[in-house]
């Protein structure tokens, strides 16, 4: 048993040095000036010490990010997605799709009804089974 207690100490540390190396990716990525590394410590701290839930937290993020970019500062400048710097995107008229939606793609409202009742179906068929 105690090999078996070693190969999964073993298999934790092996996730936790992949979660952290992709928190960094992302960090860097994400968080471009003092300002967002700024709100980002104010967050951990917040969540760490003040128990704040996580919807408080979302919430006052998208108000700070709202009001910061409503006020035009350069600081809250979102970036330019996963192409390089400087890079202009593709034109929808210049993809395989074109700039129309094709007809199987339309919206349908009865197609939508139809997908929503069977999945409301297979989610609460478990919960009424159980009690």
């Amino acid at each position: 048993m105690g090999m078996v207690k070693g190969l999964f100490f073993g298999l934790k540390a092996a996730v936790l040095a992949i979660v952290i190396n992709a928190v960094v990716c992302i960090g860097k990525r994400a968080l471009r000036n003092n300002v967002m590394l700024g709100i980002a410590a104010a967050v951990f701290l917040a969540t760490f010490f003040l128990d704040i839930t996580f919807p408080l937290i979302i919430l006052g993020a998208a108000l700070i990010g709202f009001v910061g970019g409503k006020a035009g500062s350069p600081l809250f400048r979102v970036g330019g997605g996963h192409g390089p710097e400087g890079a202009s995107g593709l034109a929808d008229g210049d993809s395989l799709l074109g700039a129309e939606l094709p007809d199987h793609a339309q919206p349908n409202r009865a197609w939508s009804l139809r997908i929503s009742a069977i999945c409301l179906t297979l989610w609460l068929t478990p919960v009424v089974r159980c009690c």
